[in-house]
């Protein structure tokens, strides 16, 4: 959260640095030009969204080294949109022809690799800066070479969390001359009282996750009689293919599979209003003019009714109907509409190819958002057929039911649109789902949104 802020704040001196040196040293601009407050509290206004959106990777200090520079990437470029989304929504609402653009599109040039940087190095930077080498703690892991090679990620990054790890006990017996890499070999679980007194260790991290109960019994004597911090590996991650969540009920602990943030009725609030607030102008403003068009170019390439209706799976598996603009032959698609689209399929006509590569044809189903059947954003429905299809090829697929269906989702930005060819296919579209169901947050919807209007102008292959 600190890296959050201290961005936030270099956002705003940059723009006040780039004012200063556009007015007092290059004399490009005055400050009479235009109203620089109001664009001034903008910067301000796009830090506070920055800051309100709860950035995915400031949950996480520990990312892979490898991946670094791509999040700072990724990072940089979100935060360069949303300051270029305020500032020019300035411009547009109060009509400014004073400001000038080169000195915005200066700013957001300059701004870029300035936070490239940032994202880049700061995590580094405030790491030593409050764990330095007095302000570490001194750690050994308990687990096995198996275990250490699968959790490598995990462990490098454990200095920017402020933990020096000074080497491994092995957990595995017989020892065959165990590799554990570059950390050293500290001895296994008998020698774990002279570990801990040898290194004045600090804390204790036990990766190992196939003990009996007697011996984790062992491990927590030893460390609470030396005062040691404690932190288990959740094995649970072994056995199942999404993420366990632990709750508290009184007294006792329990472990879920499924930890949904529209659970809580304020994110269902929240998300429920911004279906209106996007589907509501697409009904009565956008969607007539559009049914026009269709219905022309219906006409003159395959006669028939203007609408596609076809129930679906929704929330809770309740059924709905759903509505499209008919992309298919009419005599075709009646007799096989459980058939899914293929490439080059002879029952779409020319026009319908383009609807649904552009997916066009998916505007109708704001009427369906409209009327809470669906939302703009989550798993994409399917046919009720594939439904019971699909969740015999995967054991989590039923589990897309805990929210409403999506004109668009987690899985169609990342190219899983259209047909499914395989099972690889449905498995990492529902494993994505999944993840879209766990994680929810506005911002997520947000930026769904966007890919998928790019997907519009520069759709996938899959798209047809």
């Amino acid at each position: 959260m600190i890296k959050t802020w201290v961005i936030a704040l270099w956002v705003i001196l940059w723009f006040i640095f780039h004012m200063f040196m556009g007015v007092e040293v290059l004399d490009t601009m005055t400050y009479e030009q235009t109203d620089y407050a109001v664009y001034f509290l903008g910067i301000v206004l796009a830090q506070l969204i920055r800051l309100g959106f709860q950035v995915q990777e400031e949950r996480s200090v520990l990312n892979a080294p490898s991946t670094r520079w791509l999040r700072a990437l990724s990072s940089a470029n979100k935060d360069t949109l949303i300051t270029l989304t305020v500032l020019f929504a300035i411009v547009f609402a109060t009509k400014d022809k004073g400001i000038s653009r080169v000195f915005l599109s200066t700013y957001l040039v300059t701004l870029w690799p300035t936070l490239l940087v940032l994202h880049r190095y700061l995590p580094v930077l405030l790491t030593a800066l409050f764990f330095g080498k007095t302000q570490r703690f001194t750690t050994i892991l308990l687990a096995g070479p198996e275990k250490l090679k699968q959790l490598s990620g995990f462990v490098q990054d454990l200095p920017r969390s402020g933990l020096e790890v000074v080497g491994v006990v092995n957990t595995d017996r017989p020892i065959p001359d165990p590799d554990f890499e570059e950390l050293p070999l500290l001895g296994t679980v008998e020698d774990l009282n002279r570990v801990i007194t040898d290194h004045a260790v600090d804390q204790v991290i036990v990766l190992d996750s196939e003990q009996n109960r007697e011996w984790y019994r062992q491990v927590f004597s030893v460390c609470d009689s030396f005062g040691c911090h404690v932190m288990v590996y959740n094995f649970w991650h072994d056995y199942v293919d999404q993420p366990v969540h632990f709750t508290r009920h009184g007294a006792h602990t329990f472990f879920t599979l499924q930890d949904e943030p529209l659970q809580n009725p304020i994110n269902r609030a929240i998300k429920r209003l911004m279906d209106i607030a996007i589907s509501l102008p697409v009904v009565f403003l956008v969607l007539p003019l559009l049914s026009i068009w269709v219905m022309i170019m219906q006409s003159k390439q395959a006669p028939g009714p203007l609408f596609f209706r076809q129930f679906r799976g929704g929330l809770r598996k309740e059924r709905f109907k759903i509505f499209k603009f008919r992309s298919m032959k009419v005599d075709r698609e009646r007799r096989q509409e459980v058939k899914q689209a293929t490439l080059g399929d002879e029952r779409i006509f020319p026009f319908g190819a383009m609807m649904r590569r552009r997916s066009i044809d998916e505007f109708p189903q704001f009427i369906n958002v409209l009327k809470g059947d669906m939302s703009v954003v989550g798993p994409r429905p399917h046919l009720l057929q594939h439904d019971d299809l699909f969740a015999e090829t995967v054991g989590t697929y039923r589990i897309r039911h805990f929210v409403k269906p999506g004109l668009t989702g987690l899985a169609q930005v990342h190219g899983f649109r259209g047909e499914v060819v395989d099972k690889a296919s449905i498995e990492e579209r529902v494993k994505l789902d999944i993840a879209y169901i766990n994680s929810w947050s506005l911002r997520m919807d947000l930026e769904i949104l966007f890919k998928t209007l790019a997907e519009l102008f520069f759709p996938s292959d899959s798209a047809y």
